[in-house]
């Protein structure tokens, strides 16, 4: 379990009116299947590789993800890559601001804080 916070400095400049107008299961569900488009899948989003949107929940403001944890995020202990934990955070973050609230668009993340758990 990987548990992260992050600042993030948001812009709502160029708003997409067809994604704003999606439920927010939707928009995080889009996020998640833009960057994994193949054009995509050799950059940085490569990291939400098998994440999946699992809930939305509006009224506590809350996105679930899961996913299957697969070798190439793994480190030579079998357990999850740091780097990938706090990467996922840093991109799963901005996927469920963009789910939550509408009109807000993918920012800068200013800082991260991750905490590490023993396996």
């Amino acid at each position: 379990r990987v548990h992260g916070d992050t600042s993030l400095l948001m812009t709502s400049t160029s708003a997409d009116s067809k994604t704003d107008a999606m439920a927010p299961l939707d928009r995080a569900m889009r996020f998640i299947e833009r960057a994994q488009e193949p054009q995509t899948e050799k950059t940085f989003d490569s990291v939400l590789s098998g994440v999946r949107v699992l809930s939305v929940d509006e009224d506590a403001q809350t996105v679930t993800f899961g996913c299957v944890v697969v070798p190439e995020m793994s480190n030579h202990f079998g357990s999850v890559h740091g780097g990938w934990a706090a990467s996922a955070t840093d991109v799963l973050t901005t996927v469920a601001m963009v789910a939550l609230f509408p009109g807000v668009h993918p920012g800068v993340s200013t800082d991260i804080s991750v905490t590490y758990l023993a396996p």
